[in-house]
């Protein structure tokens, strides 16, 4: 059984309400079902469906129509604001996305779906600083009214949430992924969440055991599909392969894929194809950060510095503080050896997040490549503190124990750490 899947076991969470609840909420849903069979739209739920297709399709601006038609003749739903706003924010139009869900919160002032995809929409529009309000709202609204948010959307959008929070991993993972999993097991977004949380912790067969589930029952969602070639990369590439192409054929400007290509061809040295994808990437959103950032480390190892340190500005003019962009740029530099400047850039995400994971993970591993072991282990320490279920962060604790027992041998300039009987 994998770290991850072991110390993640699942135990079956219940939940009750009081008497006077369950007569009122009975009473509402008797009333709505009532509502919904007289409405004039009894295709309301298809047509959503056929709108999250076409997004799925890379269909932004036929999505963004169909959305933006149906609230305007009143439709119900917090889903079609919602998907607009997506629409909006994969077009890099996050002031747009804003606006869209402030006026989606005027009819639906209880959603915290909204809420939460306004929080992003904030941050890449320049207004991060309004974050915090808005997240003690959500706070509130879940502690004053829990049942109302029990749905396997928001269960899994509020567990995300959390866990940005720095919530521990396992107990997402139970109260709230594998609880929307139970409550609707036809949805596709908690066995996602599952399968990409396995992903972010680098347990890579977990990750492919969920999503070879979901994508049985989802063969053409991208997101799924481009996530189980992620789980299944390293074990079989075919494979792989053959879910990459799937997914270029459902969407073609499929972000996640197209900038997952651009950094392979970074790996492999074949900068110009690199630099076409990035580009493709960026005519869908001219400021799309993570791929501004990629093209920064490649202006990085071309010797272009000055249009490296432009492209990192770029990437950080919507959202200052985003530490991600450092991050991608530091981790990227590290893959071509250059560990100090990987080093550098970790650091400078740590300033704008000083508990982002990644960076404090990838800061640890550059340190002890770069030989400065005693703060290299002391990150690893405190990383695999706040982060109990990272394979890698593991198997470094693991690799510690060993090397503490090695001897050092030192001579013109090389140290050496070796077995004591070897030595």
């Amino acid at each position: 059984m994998s770290l991850l899947g072991g110390v993640m076991m699942f135990r079956e969470v219940g939940s009750c309400f009081r008497v006077g609840h369950c007569a009122w909420r009975l009473m509402l849903v008797t009333i709505l079902t009532v509502a919904a069979l007289l409405s004039p739209e009894p295709v309301q739920g298809a047509e959503i469906d056929d709108c999250q297709g076409l997004f799925q399709a890379g269909q932004f601006d036929d999505c963004w129509k169909q959305a933006d038609a149906a609230i305007t003749r009143g439709a119900y739903g917090e889903g079609w604001p919602m998907l607009k706003a997506h629409v909006e924010l994969a077009q890099g139009k996050p002031a747009d996305a804003v606006t869209t869900l402030q006026t989606g919160l005027e009819r639906y002032s209880w959603s915290v779906r909204l809420r939460l995809l306004l929080r992003r929409s904030l941050r890449f529009s320049g207004n991060a600083e309004k974050v915090p309000d808005l997240d003690a709202e959500i706070e509130k609204l879940i502690d004053t009214a829990p049942w109302r948010y029990t749905d396997a959307e928001n269960l899994v959008l509020i567990g995300q949430w959390r866990l940005e929070q720095g919530a521990d991993a396992a107990m997402i993972q139970e109260k709230f992924f594998l609880r929307a999993r139970q409550n609707n097991p036809s949805h596709r977004l908690p066995i996602l969440a599952l399968g990409q949380l396995a992903l972010d912790k680098r347990d890579f067969a977990l990750a492919a055991e969920h999503l070879n589930i979901a994508a049985k029952s989802f063969p053409n969602d991208p997101e799924i599909l481009f996530s189980l070639a992620l789980a299944v990369a390293s074990a079989d590439t075919e494979t792989a392969s053959d879910l990459q192409d799937h997914v270029l054929n459902i969407n073609p400007n499929f972000v996640p894929l197209l900038l997952h290509l651009a950094e392979r061809h970074f790996d492999g040295e074949r900068y110009d194809e690199s630099k076409q994808l990035i580009e493709q990437v960026l005519t869908i959103d001219k400021q799309q950060p993570d791929a501004l950032a990629l093209r920064s480390a490649l202006q990085t190892i071309l010797g272009n510095i000055e249009a490296a340190q432009a492209d990192r500005k770029l990437a950080l003019s919507t959202w200052a503080t985003n530490p991600h962009v450092d991050f991608t740029i530091g981790r990227l530099l590290s893959r071509k050896y250059r560990f100090a400047e990987g080093a550098t850039h970790q650091r400078l995400a740590l300033e704008k997040h000083p508990t982002f994971l990644p960076a404090q993970k990838q800061l640890a591993e550059d340190l002890l490549r770069l030989g400065q072991d005693a703060e290299g282990w002391k990150l690893v320490d405190a990383a695999q503190q706040a982060d109990q279920y990272d394979i890698t962060l593991f198997n470094l604790s693991t690799l510690k124990g060993h090397v503490d027992q090695f001897r050092t041998l030192t001579r013109d300039g090389l140290i050496v750490r070796m077995d004591p009987v070897e030595a």
